[in-house]
């Protein structure tokens, strides 16, 4: 499994993080971009487990489990994230969209993110409005914003 940031990368990934942009994303390996989005919120403080490798029913069939910062020695779950480097004019559908929502139901109704470097055909944003908040889903410039 391959879920450490080995120095190299991390400097690559602090350069990208320092100042974001879809082509650099992009330019990463889909793993990588995995691997860069567990950077992204190893750096809010979160503790990040990449689990892309598990898939159900052995793993959550996500790429990354979010556990709550500072849950005083216990491993709190906070969220589910699932990446997808796209290229920018392949948009999610909504079809996609609720295939995650119905993957977070299988992993435990806990909280998700769908984030990819593209975007989502404007009908995929019904299934984070079905998800009633449970689902966020987060487009390339949403991403680099958030990362700013």
């Amino acid at each position: 499994m391959v879920d450490e940031i080995d120095d190299a990368k991390r400097k690559q990934f602090h350069g990208i993080f320092l100042h974001p942009t879809i082509k650099a994303m992009h330019d990463l390996t889909p793993e990588d971009f995995e691997l860069f989005i567990k950077y992204v919120f190893e750096c809010a403080g979160y503790e990040v487990e990449y689990v892309a490798e598990l898939r159900y029913p052995v793993g959550p069939c996500v790429d990354l489990n979010l556990y709550q910062p500072n849950a005083g020695g216990k491993r709190i779950l906070k969220a589910r994230v699932e990446v997808r480097r796209y290229a920018p004019n392949n948009h999610i559908t909504l079809q996609a969209a609720r295939e995650y929502v119905g993957t977070l139901h299988l992993a435990g109704a806990v909280h998700g993110y769908l984030i990819t470097t593209s975007d989502y055909q404007q009908n995929a944003y019904i299934a984070e409005s079905d998800a009633k908040g449970a689902v966020r889903l987060i487009n390339g410039t949403h991403l680099m914003r958030s990362i700013a």
